[in-house]
């Protein structure tokens, strides 16, 4: 499989390893503005819950200065949002009750239940899930550090290669 296509202001902070030249980097920017997307709706969905929201409004805030985010980016931020909201949600549920949780294995004489403690593997494979969700949608926006390393590690060089380009006789 090849690579995803990538924005021309995306392959610049990469380093423009394809060589573009001065004149293939300002006709693909045409291009892309062409077909940039409104940026005019983007609010958190209704049929997220409270917490889910007020992480949407969060990122959107946050990532408004890097104007990166636009209307087709809502559903996969509702993704993510979501996914976080549950996490948040089964960690404070883990937390309140414990990993184990007693469990009647048999009754004495007199009708008494006789417990034992059991790993609760539904609600731990469940953060599991929620964690992989958060993640993997997490490192498609940028938010890990190691995803924010790389990017600012490529613009640097952009950067470099862009001064270098200045004294080119």
């Amino acid at each position: 499989m090849g690579n995803q296509a990538q924005s021309i202001e995306l392959q610049l902070i990469h380093g423009n390893k394809n060589r573009r030249t001065k004149a293939e980097i300002e006709k693909r920017r045409k291009a892309e503005e062409a077909l940039k997307a409104a940026k005019d709706k983007l609010k958190p969905p209704t049929w997220l819950d409270k917490l889910a929201k007020k992480e949407f409004r969060y990122i959107v805030d946050q990532m408004s200065e890097l104007d990166v985010l636009n209307n087709l980016d809502v559903h996969a931020l509702s993704m993510y949002c979501d996914a976080y909201s549950n996490y948040v949600e089964i960690t404070k549920l883990i937390n309140e009750t414990g990993l184990a949780r007693r469990v009647v294995v048999d009754y004495t004489e007199d009708n008494e239940p006789i417990y034992e403690l059991v790993m609760d593997k539904e609600a731990i494979l469940r953060k599991k899930q929620f964690y992989d969700q958060v993640r993997q949608l997490g490192i498609q926006f940028g938010f890990t550090p190691s995803a924010r390393a790389k990017m600012a590690l490529s613009q640097a060089k952009a950067e470099l290669a862009g001064e270098d380009e200045e004294f080119d006789v």
